[in-house]
């Protein structure tokens, strides 16, 4: 499926008399974004999430890896980690991921980690590899329970790739392919552990942002606006 219409577009949703309290100070931030302001003063967060599979509507959360970047550093200090206890667990999944139903289990409850992403989430530039379908899937969740979505602006790290490396891909076979995680870590020889974590992923995410960051800075890309273009 095909996020890119996510990306760099403004939200035209509004605050409805019956969203609670969080919601409403997420809103409120996270709308004030001045898209005009240099790229350096904003608080990106690199999310990645695990899930029961790959379709948004069915499958549900089950972990999920949040870093902040700022100023063109990562902050892994800071990042935020939680298992998300769901009902069901698919074998296949288990493969890729390594979570069983007796770890997820141990995790708190979807209503529960929703409220906590969108705090996190609050005021920042939502960043991600295929970070569609994670937007997605938080969007499912919030509207299974409050009819919500988020607003927050939103940058593809393979978008962003495709973008600073356009010469890669004017070959008719490369056109529409889409460069993974593993191609670009392996690319900028990246070696991480806990790959197919939340947490690990979202740690190899990041660094490839600020990589990919300091290559428009010096294409002189400068404001959010521009970087989101």
């Amino acid at each position: 499926m095909n996020w890119k219409h996510l990306f760099g577009k403004k939200n035209k949703a509004a605050l409805r008399s019956s969203d609670p309290e969080w919601w409403r100070e997420y809103f409120v931030e996270t709308q004030a974004i001045d898209r005009n302001q240099p790229v350096s003063s904003f608080m990106f967060k690199v999310v990645d999430l695990e899930t029961t599979g790959f379709d948004y509507q069915s499958d549900r959360i089950i972990s999920a890896g949040v870093i902040p970047s700022m100023g063109y550093e990562l902050y892994p200090a800071q990042a935020y980690h939680t298992l998300v206890r769901q009902d069901f667990i698919k074998k296949d999944g288990v493969q890729i991921h390594g979570l069983t139903m007796r770890d997820i289990q141990s995790g708190i409850e979807e209503v529960d980690f929703l409220i906590q992403i969108v705090e996190q989430l609050k005021g920042t530039i939502i960043v991600g590899h295929h970070i569609g379908f994670d937007v997605a899937m938080i969007n499912a969740g919030l509207q299974r329970h409050w009819g919500l979505n988020l607003i927050n602006p939103v940058i593809d790290t393979a978008y962003l790739y495709k973008r600073c490396y356009p010469i890669k891909f004017i070959y008719d076979k490369y056109v529409n392919q889409i460069p993974s995680l593993d191609d670009i870590a392996e690319e900028f020889e990246l070696v991480f552990h806990d790959r197919h974590s939340a947490l690990g992923d979202a740690a190899i995410t990041g660094v490839i942002f600020l990589k990919l960051l300091r290559n428009l800075e010096n294409a002189k890309v400068e404001t959010l606006k521009e970087l989101l273009q």
